[in-house]
């Protein structure tokens, strides 16, 4: 449980680390549920990253098979 704050400024090297313990707040990153969205959302990020790469690879494939000649039936009947 965190110490009440003395009336009086920490003198010692360790009395000031438990000062700083005890009134300096956790950092953000630190949080339990701030690390779970993180997680979340470089994985988003990462799902997004490979869908738009097969769209880009799907889209290319797609682009040079219409680019190809057409075969014609018609000239290939006698």
């Amino acid at each position: 449980m965190k110490q009440e704050i003395a009336s009086q400024p920490p003198t010692s090297g360790a009395e000031v680390r438990r000062f700083i313990e005890d009134t300096w707040p956790r950092s953000p990153l630190e949080e339990p549920s701030v690390r779970y969205w993180r997680a979340a959302g470089r994985t988003t990020v990462l799902v997004l990253l490979a869908f738009s790469a097969l769209q880009y690879y799907f889209f290319d494939v797609q682009l040079t098979i219409m680019a190809l000649p057409s075969v014609s039936l018609v000239a290939a009947l006698p």
